[in-house]
């Protein structure tokens, strides 16, 4: 005869509380492991670091300017690194002569002037988009003159 023993009261059951770390002690699976240290509050194990690393600093930076000064090229670079802009690559304005009275014939006369080598692809490629972006320039203006000739037109007869 089998008979039933009434649930164990003391045991948790597992669906409605999951264990929330392993015996190694981790993470289980599906655990989020809890809402973490909030945005703006500084992580208080780092803290006896950062305070060391502030008291030394001024030493710090003369020994790498020392090293630098000696010939020290890694020194060098740290100084330079993190003291100057890195600079880029900056072009000489000119003049590139378009032929054409149209944006398509100006577009053409781009690709030409890069097939006889005038200019570079990259070049070519800017102008191409500078040549776009008037189109719709003035496409913007040529609509909004005609809406205001529709409405002039609807108004006086109306």
């Amino acid at each position: 005869m089998d008979v039933k023993k009434p649930p164990d009261k003391s045991v948790k059951h597992p669906a409605k509380n999951p264990p929330k770390k392993d015996a190694c002690g981790l993470f289980v699976i599906g655990n989020n492991g809890g809402k973490g240290r909030p945005k703006g509050r500084p992580d208080r194990r780092t803290a006896p670091f950062r305070a060391a690393i502030d008291k030394a600093m001024p030493a710090i930076l003369d020994n790498v300017i020392e090293a630098a000064k000696n010939g020290d090229l890694a020194a060098a670079k740290i100084l330079i690194d993190r003291s100057l802009p890195s600079l880029k690559p900056i072009e000489a304005a000119r003049a590139i002569p378009l032929s054409g009275s149209t944006l398509t014939e100006r577009a053409v006369s781009v690709i030409d002037t890069v097939v006889s080598g005038t200019i570079s692809v990259d070049e070519a490629t800017r102008l191409i988009q500078s040549l776009s972006s008037m189109a719709r320039i003035l496409e913007a203006g040529d609509l909004t003159a005609r809406i205001e000739a529709l409405e002039i037109k609807t108004a006086s007869s109306g």
